[in-house]
């Protein structure tokens, strides 16, 4: 379902730059199926190449990536690039758990992935 929105969306112009941050167990599964069903060329960003871009941020050089956030947020580097960068769609795989960690959003600190999502 969600290679056929970001067809969709391209389509229309409305999105050139793609984030999914799933599981780091699904994360190469996501490539090869964005490509095999989709041919959608996405890049995983992980360490090896947060670390061979020393001095770039990986995420404003690639338009279609794949990620961990279980990883990116272990990296402090990789987090506060991340969060720097300006995505179109981001497609979040086990989206339940970008949530505070209680039904009152206003108080509680929210997660990594909440706010990646939201920008903030």
């Amino acid at each position: 379902m969600a290679g056929l929105l970001l067809q969709e969306l391209k389509v229309r112009g409305l999105a050139k730059r793609t984030l999914i941050v799933a599981p780091a167990n699904l994360t190469f599964q996501w490539q090869r199926e964005m490509k095999d069903k989709f041919r959608e060329d996405f890049e995983v960003v992980r360490g090896d190449v947060l670390r061979a871009n020393y001095g770039m941020n990986p995420w404003q050089e690639k338009h279609q990536v794949v990620t961990s956030v279980s990883w990116v947020s272990r990296i402090q580097d990789a987090k506060e690039s991340l969060l720097r960068s300006h995505w179109d769609l981001i497609i979040v795989d086990e989206a339940h758990k970008m949530s505070a960690y209680s039904s009152d959003l206003a108080r509680l600190p929210k997660t990594y992935l909440w706010k990646v999502v939201c920008g903030v």
